[in-house]
């Protein structure tokens, strides 16, 4: 794998360039369809120009609310070419640690599912610096009057412009997003990711995998996770390789969709190893096309997880906060 010059290392430079390297071939597939490299340059760029319509600059935070779809992909990437700094937010966050996330981040627009806007309806006396909802996926929804009094609301379907953005982009030390930890041992924490820093962790991932042009790459993992944007999307991007988004991980589920979407490589969380292997065995376990998993952490059983499903297995250590 060929790694980009220090000076193209930002998210927007890269996409840029696959999607005049390999313009056709698919970089995210769903359920639904394909989206090839040229689809999503060209979708993010007016996504961009739609932001930027509304203020939306270099150095904003923005809060990022959404299920696994293409478009949270395709917001992260307008994002990214205006300069501005994404902060995904875990979708099943409510109470406290939302509240304190919102606020920590200092956001004052965030682009949110309808499906959480009662959990942010019941936080917003509380939000300090709010000031626009981009409600995605409305549809006959009702945003609650609550947030139509106090915010500016936006449809997320009526955000792209009819012309790309075409102004300066980030630089690769400029901010790309801040990540928030889980907080297991005290109050999340967000830790700043220069564009350097995800195309560190995301190269590191193509070489650990050895992903390759070509390679169709399945991981159930969550958008709002480092692992799922930068391990997954953005390693595929690198790699000009293509991403499924499949929805949340099943281990009922997950050979099925690695037969239907005949992936060949595979990111695994530990957790999500276990499950499987723990599975009943099968004669056909190692009837599926998947040749090369990323597992972190290794399972103590993981030879007989290499032998059982007919797979090489490799692993790495890193944090938010560090490659």
């Amino acid at each position: 794998m060929i790694r980009d010059p220090k000076a193209a290392q930002d998210f927007a430079t890269v996409l840029a360039k696959r999607s005049k390297e390999v313009p056709n071939r698919p970089w995210i597939i769903t359920d639904e369809q394909s989206y090839s490299y040229r689809t999503m340059d060209d979708r993010s760029s007016r996504l961009a120009n739609g932001l930027d319509g509304l203020g939306i600059g270099a150095s904003d935070t923005v809060l990022v609310m959404l299920p696994d779809t293409v478009d949270f992909v395709l917001i992260w990437c307008a994002l990214s070419k205006l300069g501005a700094i994404e902060v995904p937010v875990n979708i099943h966050y409510r109470g406290n640690l939302f509240t304190y996330l919102v606020n920590d981040s200092m956001a004052q627009t965030m682009v949110v599912d309808a499906s959480c806007l009662e959990r942010l309806d019941s936080v917003s006396t509380d939000l300090i610096y709010m000031k626009r909802l981009i409600v995605y996926g409305g549809g006959d929804t009702q945003v609650p009057r609550t947030l139509t009094q106090r915010y500016e609301v936006l449809s997320y379907e009526d955000l792209e412009a009819d012309t790309p953005w075409s102004g300066d982009g980030p630089r690769y030390r400029d901010l790309m997003a801040v990540m928030y930890t889980s907080g297991t041992t005290g109050p999340s924490k967000g830790a700043m990711i220069s564009h350097a820093h995800a195309y560190e962790y995301a190269y590191g991932v193509t070489e650990m995998l050895d992903l390759r042009c070509g390679d169709i790459y399945y991981a159930p993992l969550p958008l709002f996770h480092l692992a799922g944007q930068f391990a997954v999307i953005y390693a595929s991007c690198i790699a000009s390789a293509t991403a499924v988004i499949a929805g949340v991980f099943s281990a009922q589920r997950f050979w099925i969709d690695v037969v239907r979407f005949n992936a060949n490589c595979s990111f695994l969380l530990g957790a999500m190893a276990n499950f499987l292997y723990h599975q009943t065995p099968d004669s056909k376990d190692n009837q599926n096309p998947l040749e090369r998993i990323l597992m972190v952490p290794l399972i103590p059983e993981v030879e007989d997880f290499k032998k059982r499903f007919d797979c090489l297995v490799s692993t790495t250590w890193g944090g938010t906060e560090m490659n």
